[in-house]
């Protein structure tokens, strides 16, 4: 699979409330207890970054 990063942001996890809308999440808490799932420890005003990308579909990739 190929894909291409389109972006990068950084924002803080105790101000993410637009972002976890555009991600899909009902509410900045059910993103940060998701987040908090797969990072234990993770402090409430860390430092997240968001990745955006591109992927190519299978039959584009030689």
């Amino acid at each position: 699979m190929e894909g291409t990063i389109t972006g990068v942001e950084r924002h803080r996890l105790d101000r993410l409330a637009e972002q976890a809308r555009l991600d899909g999440f009902t509410s900045i808490d059910q993103l940060k207890k998701g987040l908090q799932g797969h990072y234990p420890g993770l402090p409430s005003d860390a430092e997240i970054e968001f990745v955006t990308f591109t992927v190519e579909p299978p039959d584009a990739v030689e």
